[in-house]
């Protein structure tokens, strides 16, 4: 197991931080900091607390030497559009734009403000994507990179499926081979890209 020095030494590596960086968090000198990590002395109850909360780890696990380093786990709530379906097939009509927020753990999702949650409906994109899943889908990643999972709005239907750029628009195509590859012309058809799937919540 790490010592308290050490742990504090890891943490502030970890943030990319210089003991002079740290020691103006903590309100602290830089020699003090020094002495921490050297083992030489320990933070004060006031110093510990504030080491803890800015590297979001509990107290325990910091001032004890038997202890591994434990994360906090901090909360964020995305719009959850409960009663927008998603479509894994040919389709769904978007219709009610009203969501409530679901919590989910952080670091599961690296961008919560662009962040959405939407439930899927159909068999498309089985295996990987279950009828009823509940995905996130990152509104900042629009830009398609081939063979990621997007969803967008096609004609009015919000859909989910791997998107390839082709010459005239996008190539749309899903995991179960039960369903055909669709070619789809920008110019001809609307399309607009909602964001990348970035993870799912499977319903059993």
């Amino acid at each position: 197991m790490k010592t308290v020095g050490e742990k504090i030494e890891s943490l502030r590596e970890i943030k990319g931080l210089t003991q002079e960086s740290l020691a103006k968090v903590v309100e602290v000198s830089p020699g003090a900091v020094s002495k921490w990590e050297q083992d030489i002395s320990k933070p004060k109850a006031k110093s510990m607390t504030k080491l803890a909360e800015y590297f979001n780890v509990t107290l325990a696990s910091l001032m004890d030497d038997r202890s591994p380093i434990k994360y906090e786990h901090q909360l964020v709530f995305i719009p959850f559009y409960n009663n927008v379906q998603v479509s894994a097939g040919y389709g769904f009509e978007a219709e009610n734009e009203d969501y409530d927020d679901l919590c989910i753990q952080a670091c599961f999702i690296p961008n919560p403000k662009q962040t959405v949650a939407l439930k899927i409906m159909g068999d498309s994109m089985m295996p990987i994507f279950g009828d009823g899943a509940i995905v996130f889908i990152d509104k900042d990643l629009c830009r398609i990179i081939d063979g990621q999972v997007y969803v967008f709005v096609h004609e009015g239907m919000v859909r989910m499926k791997i998107l390839e750029n082709i010459p005239k628009g996008f190539r749309l195509k899903s995991y179960n081979p039960n369903y055909k590859d669709e070619e789809v012309n920008a110019s001809d058809e609307y399309i607009n890209i909602i964001g990348k799937v970035i993870g799912q919540i499977q319903m059993y």
